[in-house]
């Protein structure tokens, strides 16, 4: 969630939550679809996900709608009334990269928004990131920067990947994430992560 939520999967408690309040999502949502009334509205509230539209188009997918079906479909009313861990904008590119570009001068500091997709527009609350979110995970097991190594391959990991002692992005990676990165590794669809670990971590005397 961009560093929005950290959860302990282990003691399946939640350790912190930092929400989008539900004002200014609303604000966001209608102002979006006024530009672009087929845009699509997905809101994640912790791990369940909401939508008004499920559409099955492969092109306008989150990772997420790859592998699983909304929690609830329905009218935004029904399930906009609590502050939301993250707000998604999906449709045709063009119209996301407009959107990107006009809603700092629409809200400036009210959101933080990233794109991890070109269909894919991102919403949440602007304290956070996920720097942010790694520093206080390895905060609290005693680890340092220097000790963490990063993986990131979007606009929204090169906050992380600047954190982190070692950032590491796989080659068909936006080129924003390889730039900044200490090393690249192959492909996601060539076991990216598992190179990684095997390179730099496991290899490690």
């Amino acid at each position: 969630y961009n560093g929005t939520l950290i959860f302990d999967a282990a003691r399946q408690r939640v350790i912190e939550h930092t929400p989008l309040d539900v004002g200014t999502a609303r604000k966001a949502i209608a102002w979006a679809r006024r530009r672009y009334p087929e845009i699509l509205i997905s809101v994640e509230i912790l791990d369940k996900w909401y939508t008004d539209h499920y559409a099955e188009a492969p092109e306008y997918m989150t990772e997420t709608a790859r592998h699983f079906t909304p929690d609830f479909v329905g009218p935004i009313e029904a399930f906009l009334t609590v502050p939301i861990t993250k707000l998604m904008l999906l449709g045709d590119p063009a119209w996301i990269a407009d959107l990107e570009g006009a809603m700092p001068e629409k809200f400036g500091n009210a959101v933080a928004q990233t794109r991890s997709d070109p269909h894919l527009l991102q919403v949440m609350n602007p304290r956070i990131s996920k720097a942010g979110a790694l520093a206080k995970v390895a905060g609290g097991l005693g680890i340092g920067a220097d000790e963490v190594m990063a993986i990131g391959d979007a606009p929204n990991d090169i906050h992380m990947l600047q954190w982190a002692g070692l950032a590491v992005s796989p080659e068909n990676g936006w080129e924003a994430a390889r730039q900044v990165a200490h090393a690249i590794v192959p492909s996601n669809d060539a076991d990216a992560v598992g190179v990684a670990l095997r390179r730099f971590v496991l290899a490690r005397d």
